[in-house]
């Protein structure tokens, strides 16, 4: 799943697939993908899909660095702020928990961000971008200290 997460960052024609395949058979085709990667990599996989299908791409990582350094937080307002944050930017199912979907997210951000590293460097530094361009609430800015990755972080220390 690293890997799909670092190639959607990277790939930009998931809105042209998805206006390629308004057809029926190709709708057909599309709708037996969902099953697979659900299978195969679980449900964050289609989280992935539907951000790369919408070129949310970027965001959708830079968010992931945000689960990376706030997903184990103890504050009730960060949880609650991730929780809206993931609505906003990535509209899950309602049924998926969102507390499990950010730790997920989190665990992957290491490996996705290697793969992309190796494919497109330039790509790291918009995705870092994209999770700072996500922090606007002052609150939640100080529990991101521990970050390793954003510049905020750095800036704080």
């Amino acid at each position: 799943m690293d890997a799909l997460l670092g190639w959607a960052a990277l790939d930009g024609r998931g809105a042209a697939i998805v206006e390629a395949t308004q057809s029926t058979v190709a709708r057909s085709a599309a709708s037996e993908l969902d099953p697979l990667l659900e299978k195969n990599l679980g449900a964050p996989s289609l989280l992935i899909r539907k951000a790369w299908e919408k070129d949310r791409r970027l965001r959708l990582l830079g968010f992931a660095v945000l689960c990376e350094a706030l997903a184990n937080s103890g504050e009730g307002s960060v949880r609650t702020w991730l929780r809206q944050k993931l609505k906003i930017e990535i509209d899950p199912d309602p049924a998926i928990d969102s507390v499990a979907l950010t730790k997920t997210l989190a665990a992957l951000v290491r490996p996705a961000l290697a793969w992309l590293g190796r494919h497109d460097k330039k790509r790291v530094l918009q995705a870092v971008q994209a999770a700072e361009s996500l922090l606007d609430d002052p609150e939640v800015n100080s529990h991101v200290i521990h970050s390793s990755r954003l510049p905020r972080a750095w800036d704080s220390t």
